[in-house]
């Protein structure tokens, strides 16, 4: 519509007589026939009235005379769309015959022999000056070599035994584009090592082409980005060492579950990694606000303040009220990896603990899970622990908990003074701890030898080039099993703990993440990163443990592609025409030049 009043009000002169307005905008037919039209849009219907024309739609692919002008690169800005000339193309072609007999000819070590071929040489008299291995195994193959065509080719049996094929022998210059054709190229699919040099050997021969292939495919791009490497790595298990009560508090969220009778949806479960003591809180969304409420409120206010909390990234989690909170409190607040649950392995197996008891006990009606989640964890509380051989309520309280069926025991011990109650319940809980933390010990050391049984792969050094595994996330007009799960390449910066590397993207010094070892696998030093492949997206920078020094100062040395030159404005004559319109600049009005503003990208004056 904006359209129309710019036109028609700058060819006004000319349309003083009935005319026909043809767009490729369906809904500018019913222009004229809008009910009660008020503001802006008014206005314009005004405007037009003193217009006399008709309004004919015609699809876009016809409408190419006028849409071609709004794709024509702009010369003030220098910004143009994606051309429709020059597709990039990940494949080089390989070249004709006669440039394949060129190529021969240049080559210093085919040349001499390709000319004694020629000439009928006997391939004992040959006098072809120094002698290169490539050129010697050439010389061995003397009987078996032949031209055809002014191209040498060498005879190849086939495995099978079923006859012989004529194999082009390839110069050094064109090596290259053999293996792009037989590897790259749509047609031949990214194959493995073994099926690419086949594809090869009954093509074409050079001296090492079983070795120049495995290199090449070893540093294709996007093998390294599908393919999974062989013997995942795994790091060693690091245990969490606690020796007291709330010393760390590990806490995370459970769901969604099914919308509950009351509004609930989320659990918020929270566990003591010294004693086992865990809580959950049903809450009806994840939000900051209603973590941090329901914590402090339902936990912190009853329990005491813990001396840590660990979490994963969660945005709840890493937003400001809660790390407010912590701060206010005192709390040291600590953080597993990305992608990394096993990082918060506690409060993960609770989750998992607690999700298969809900669902033993929930009835036909699974929207009342909120009302017996009170129950479940009465009854997980005064249960023995596996690690420390004690029921999590008694290594708080110090006494056993007392349940429905204690009705049918006598009541146990004699009557005490509170001061002499307080006395034994501090022998108590002594001797206890002092039990518990002996037999988590000698827990964490089983548990450690027989993870660290499939335990694999060396670490990385500072500088190394890697791949970083990233969830497959399904995003719109993408299918999730078609994605490739490997990122990078990315160069490891330093190594903050012994399972853990800060690590940045070589295209992009934002991409600055510290990941766990699980996630990472080598690159090759020569991966050929293809030119099409566009730069890393802007991602938000990981967040960085306090004391961990953030480098950024690096040089990447990955061997890339040569590109192509960097585009230039072309001319309108020679006819390159964008698929797409240049994005509008978008400038603040006029009126707000005098005052302060505080938006992105502008001054504050």
């Amino acid at each position: 519509m904006l359209a129309v009043i710019t036109f028609t009000d700058q060819f006004r002169p000319y349309l003083q007589q009935k005319f026909t307005l043809r767009t490729d905008h369906g809904s500018l037919q019913w222009l004229r026939d809008f009910k009660n039209p008020d503001g802006q849009w008014a206005r314009w219907q005004q405007k037009l009235q003193q217009y006399d024309f008709d309004i004919e739609h015609r699809a876009g692919s016809r409408h190419a005379n006028a849409d071609t002008l709004s794709r024509i690169p702009c010369k003030q800005c220098g910004r143009s769309g994606t051309e429709v000339m020059g597709v990039p193309v990940n494949v080089v072609a390989l070249e004709n015959l006669e440039e394949m007999r060129t190529s021969q000819l240049d080559d210093e070590d085919i040349a001499p022999i390709l000319k004694a071929k020629a000439a009928g040489v006997v391939g004992q008299e040959i006098r072809c000056g120094k002698r290169s291995n490539s050129k010697n195994l050439l010389m061995l193959n003397w009987h078996r070599l032949a031209i055809q065509k002014g191209i040498l080719v060498r005879k190849w049996f086939c495995d099978d035994q079923s006859g012989y094929r004529w194999q082009v022998v390839v110069p050094k210059r064109m090596i290259k584009p053999v293996l792009d054709q037989a590897h790259q190229q749509l047609t031949a699919g990214h194959l493995g090592i073994e099926k690419t040099i086949e594809r090869i050997r009954e093509r074409f021969y050079w001296p090492g082409y079983r070795s120049d292939t495995k290199k090449y495919v070893a540093s294709c791009y996007e093998c390294n980005t599908r393919n999974e490497p062989v013997g995942k790595g795994r790091a060693p298990l690091q245990p969490v060492v606690t020796t007291r009560r709330w010393e760390k508090l590990a806490i995370d969220i459970l769901g969604p579950l099914v919308v509950s009778e009351t509004g609930n949806r989320y659990i918020l479960v929270a566990i003591d990694c010294f004693s086992k003591f865990a809580e959950a809180f049903p809450i009806p969304d994840q939000e900051a606000k209603t973590v941090t409420r329901v914590l402090v409120n339902e936990f912190i206010c009853r329990y005491g303040v813990p001396e840590a909390i660990h979490t994963d990234q969660g945005s709840q989690f890493e937003a400001a009220i809660f790390q407010s909170m912590c701060t206010e409190l005192g709390i040291r607040k600590t953080r597993t990896t990305p992608y990394h649950p096993s990082g918060n392995g506690q409060v993960e197996r609770m989750n998992r603990t607690l999700g298969t008891m809900l669902s033993k006990v929930v009835d036909e009606n699974h929207r009342k899970w909120d009302e017996v989640l009170p129950k479940v964890m009465m009854a997980y509380r005064a249960s023995i622990q596996s690690s420390t051989r004690m029921a999590p309520y008694t290594m708080v309280f110090g006494e056993q908990c007392r349940l429905p069926e204690d009705i049918y025991r006598p009541a146990e011990g004699k009557v005490q003074s509170p001061e002499e109650h307080a006395t034994q319940l501090k022998k108590v809980l002594d001797k206890m701890y002092i039990v518990a933390r002996r037999r988590l010990k000698v827990v964490r050391k089983l548990q450690k030898q027989q993870y660290d049984k499939s335990s694999r792969g060396r670490s990385f050094r500072k500088g190394s080039l890697v791949f970083l595994r990233s969830p497959r996330v399904a995003r719109r007009g993408k299918c999730r099993k078609l994605t490739r799960p490997w990122t990078g390449p990315y160069r490891v910066l330093a190594k903050p703990s012994p399972v853990t590397y800060q690590i940045q993207h070589v295209r992009n010094r934002n991409d600055l993440q510290i990941v766990h070892f699980d996630r990472l696998k080598f690159c090759p030093k020569d991966i050929r990163i293809p030119t099409h492949q566009k730069r890393a997206h802007m991602r938000p920078k990981a967040v960085i443990p306090q004391g961990t020094r953030q480098v950024t100062e690096f040089r990447p040395t990955v061997v890339l592609e040569p590109d192509e030159q960097p585009r230039k404005m072309k001319d309108l004559e020679q006819g390159h025409i964008a698929a797409r319109r240049p994005r509008r600049r978008i400038q603040l009005p006029s009126r707000y030049r005098d005052y302060i503003v505080d938006l992105p990208g502008h001054s504050h004056v």
